[in-house]
C-alpha cells in the first residue's frame, strides 16, 4: 500500500474525464487537448495500430517495425 500512496503522490495532476494522472501539469494539459476522449486518427501503414498524435506513431514505426519515420511524412 505504501508502493501506491507514493506513486500517486508523485503524479499529483488527474484528469477528471478519465482519471489518468501526470507528474507535470503541461502534460495533463496535452492529454486534455489531444487525447482524453480523442477517436485515434493515424495508422500504422504496417499493422492496424492506431494512435492519437503523429508522434506516437512515429515512435511506434521506429520500434516495432525498425522503420525511420518523420513526423512530417505521416498523414
Amino acid at each position: 500500500m505504501k508502493l501506491v500512496v507514493k506513486i500517486l503522490k508523485n503524479l499529483p495532476f488527474r484528469c477528471s474525464q478519465c482519471g489518468k494522472r501526470y507528474k507535470q501539469k503541461a502534460n495533463l494539459n496535452r492529454h486534455l487537448r489531444y487525447e482524453c476522449g480523442i477517436v485515434p486518427k493515424y495508422k500504422c501503414p504496417y499493422c492496424s495500430h492506431m494512435t492519437k498524435r503523429k508522434f506516437s506513431l512515429k515512435m511506434h514505426i521506429g520500434v516495432v517495425h525498425n522503420v525511420v519515420v518523420d513526423c512530417d511524412s505521416i498523414q
